[in-house]
């Protein structure tokens, strides 16, 4: 049974679904109700649906205030019905956690306020307000459509919930059937393959993974590549400079004056070597 379902949702969500009103806190408000800002005086909801359509801002019967939805804005107090109900979680045999972020306080602190021992389910993509740390606590990550079907499964209600899907979701028995269809039309498939066209399939894949790790392989040898050129020019430098070799003795710098750079750069620049042979025929 039931015992209370908090939301932090504020589009009915709950209500589509079939939540009772009297078995649900709303802890941020929703569009399910609106009044006056001033008296708080309640507001017929056709007529707040006409004035959103006509983009006209709507007036208290009462007392001409400003009209809103039920929905609570940064700044304001919290309903009174979540206070009423703070404590109600120490009071659960099971609390399912799910779809949040558990960012935001006081909401936040509801699934802290279970007695230890009580078994505490977290559907969600990710672990979130310390769920798991408790040796009862029981994590689906993934997607809660799937997480709720797994549960479902497992309890034995898969068909209900098809159901109750099949009412909220009008297209999901169509959805459902195209992907039975395409489940089975790959199974299909799958069977009727040939030895050769597995074996092309599994050379295939092989194929891209042996391509992808090669790709990371190139890159990851340019890096080290350039690195180590890096290293060695820096090291060159600093091997130039130990030795004095600044950079204005370099701008200055007179081949001719070394007698072993000279004589390497002979077969290029003959003259660079001083020969007389050389510089005799130079000038011819």
């Amino acid at each position: 049974m039931l015992l209370k379902c908090f939301t932090q949702n504020i589009d009915c969500l709950e209500r589509e679904a079939g939540v009772p009103d009297d078995k649900m806190v709303e802890a941020h408000g929703s569009f399910a109700r609106q009044s006056c800002i001033d008296c708080k005086s309640p507001y017929p909801e056709d007529e707040i649906k006409q004035h959103i359509n006509e983009k006209k801002i709507p007036k208290c019967h009462e007392c001409n205030g400003l009209v809103k939805p039920e929905i609570v804005f940064f700044g304001e107090a919290l309903p009174r019905a979540f206070h009423d109900n703070i404590d109600l979680p120490a009071e659960a045999d099971l609390a399912i956690v799910m779809g949040t972020s558990l960012t935001v306080q006081p909401f936040a602190g509801l699934p802290v306020s279970c007695k230890d021992g009580t078994p505490r389910l977290l559907i969600n993509m990710e672990r979130v307000g310390g769920l798991g740390g408790r040796s009862d606590d029981v994590l689906l990550l993934g997607e809660c459509d799937k997480g709720v079907r797994k549960l479902c499964k497992a309890l034995g209600w898969e068909e209900e919930l098809d159901k109750l899907w099949e009412k909220t979701d009008p297209d999901y028995v169509e959805s459902k059937s195209q992907s039975s269809r395409s489940k089975l039309a790959r199974e299909e498939k799958r069977k009727t393959k040939t030895k050769d066209e597995k074996l092309h399939d599994e050379v295939e894949q092989l194929s891209r993974e042996i391509d992808e790790t090669l790709t990371v392989s190139k890159t990851h040898e340019a890096k080290l590549r350039s690195e180590d050129i890096q290293d060695k020019v820096e090291r060159h430098v600093r091997g130039l400079d130990k030795h004095g070799d600044t950079d204005e003795n370099r701008l200055h710098y007179d081949p001719s004056k070394t007698e072993e750079s000279s004589s390497a750069l002979n077969h290029v620049f003959p003259h660079l070597g001083g020969s007389k042979d050389t510089d005799k025929k130079s000038n011819l």
